[in-house]
C-alpha cells in the first residue's frame, strides 16, 4: 500500500479533517507539541509561586495582628504600667501630643496591605 491511500475509515477522516480544517488542524497540532506543553507548564509554575507568595504574606500579617491582640488581652487597666506594656507590646509606637494645656501618650501600631515585610 502506498502513503496516500488510507487504510481505515478513522485515517480517511483525519485527511479529510486537514484538507477541509487546516487551520484548526494546525492549531490542535501546535497546541499538543512538545514547545506548548512546556510553556504551560511554566505558566502554571509561575501561578503557583505567586499564590504561594501571596499566601504566605498573609500568614505573616495574621500572625503579627495575632501577636497584638495577644499583648492587648494581657493589659489591665489600672493594673499594668507603661513599662510592663511596652514589654508586652514591643512593636507599638509610643505617640505624645498636647491638647488645651494637657498632654497626653497613646500607642498604636500601624499594620497595612501595603507594608513590605
Amino acid at each position: 500500500m502506498s502513503e496516500s491511500t488510507p487504510t481505515s475509515s478513522q485515517s480517511l477522516s483525519l485527511l479529510r479533517a486537514k484538507e477541509y480544517f487546516p487551520f484548526f488542524h494546525w492549531v490542535a497540532k501546535t497546541v499538543s507539541g512538545r514547545w506548548a506543553r512546556r510553556v504551560s507548564l511554566v505558566i502554571l509554575l509561575l501561578l503557583l509561586i505567586i499564590s504561594t507568595a501571596t499566601r504566605l504574606r498573609i500568614y505573616f500579617l495574621t500572625r503579627r495582628i495575632e501577636a497584638v491582640l495577644q499583648g492587648l488581652s494581657e493589659i489591665r487597666l489600672d493594673q499594668t504600667t507603661e513599662e510592663q506594656m511596652t514589654k508586652m507590646l514591643p512593636n507599638f509606637t509610643e505617640r505624645d501630643w498636647k491638647a488645651g494645656g494637657f498632654s497626653y501618650r497613646s500607642y498604636y501600631v500601624h499594620i497595612s496591605n501595603t507594608t513590605v515585610l
